[in-house]
């Protein structure tokens, strides 16, 4: 397969996955699950312990694309979205 053709499909599978914004909080974080095409599909609160992190991923489809923003708390969350998905965002 030719590099450009790889590349088309590789943006492709990207444009075509779920995705999953976390506000994260010290206590408790907010995730919204977004389908492909953009709509809302799932919002939902979780603590930020081990039974918040387990629910969080029971939640989230292995294959989703997790996004949150860069602070002292995004340390957990890397941790339990990266064996979940290749496509964590920080």
């Amino acid at each position: 397969m030719a590099v450009g053709k790889k590349r088309a499909k590789t943006e492709s599978r990207k444009m075509n996955s779920t995705v999953v914004g976390i506000d994260l909080g010290d206590r408790e974080s907010l995730a919204t699950v977004l389908s492909p095409i953009g709509d809302v599909t799932d919002r939902f609160t979780f603590p930020m312990n081990e039974e918040g992190y387990a629910f969080f991923a029971s939640r989230v489809a292995k294959h989703a694309r997790v996004a949150f923003e860069s602070t002292i708390m995004a340390y957990p969350i890397s941790l339990i979205s990266h064996p979940m998905s290749h496509g964590t965002y920080e």
